[in-house]
């Protein structure tokens, strides 16, 4: 269920970027995510890609999160990493949120919103 709620969410603000990759193209030049080296995974999500691609033993979650659009559904991830996290502040919720692999666009700026 999380792997097509996310789906759902980068097929509405990604649609430009998924179908450059699916196609093999360049993404366009005023991509959010162009700097982030994206690829869709096995599943169909868009990752964080990038040269870590070639590190063996740690998880994929870990060395290419799930690029999440701010929106309703990265406002919900930050308030349950917040309340697992016990309120401890920005910087720890911002680890927890990118240690579950998420990469939230524009994170610190939510977190610190909703915090």
């Amino acid at each position: 269920m999380e792997h097509f709620i996310l789906r759902c969410v980068q097929r509405q603000a990604f649609k430009a970027e998924l179908e450059a990759i699916e196609g093999k193209h360049n993404l366009p030049r005023n991509s959010r995510i162009q700097d982030l080296s994206p690829y869709i995974d096995a599943v169909g999500l868009l990752r964080v890609g990038g040269r870590l691609n070639n590190l063996q033993g740690s998880g994929l979650a870990s060395l290419n999160p799930v690029i999440v659009p701010n929106g309703h559904v990265a406002t919900l991830l930050v308030r349950f990493f917040h309340n697992k996290v016990f309120h401890q502040g920005r910087a720890i919720t911002e680890g927890a949120v990118r240690s579950h692999g998420f990469w939230i666009l524009g994170g610190k700026r939510l977190i610190s919103s909703i915090i």
